[in-house]
């Protein structure tokens, strides 16, 4: 394989709040969140382009997020 970044994902958007939202029912809540405003720079929307990945490795079946966060915490 080429050298080169390979970006881990399965190609779809999750948003802070989703992700939050996530990890808030799996421990049984979150401490207080603060929203700002966005900063010059900061990046609105992105997913991982995940062609080298699935060019080069043989995948597993997808985890779902909610059960990949689970593993994580449970780890």
């Amino acid at each position: 394989m080429a050298p080169g970044a390979v970006n881990v994902g399965w190609n779809e958007a999750v948003s802070l709040k989703q992700l939050l939202a996530q990890i808030g029912e799996l421990l049984g809540g979150l401490p207080a969140v603060t929203h700002l405003d966005g900063r010059p720079g900061d990046i609105r929307h992105s997913r991982a382009d995940n062609r080298r990945l699935i060019e080069h490795y043989r995948l597993p079946v997808q985890t779902s997020l909610r059960d990949g966060l689970a593993a994580l915490l449970n780890s």
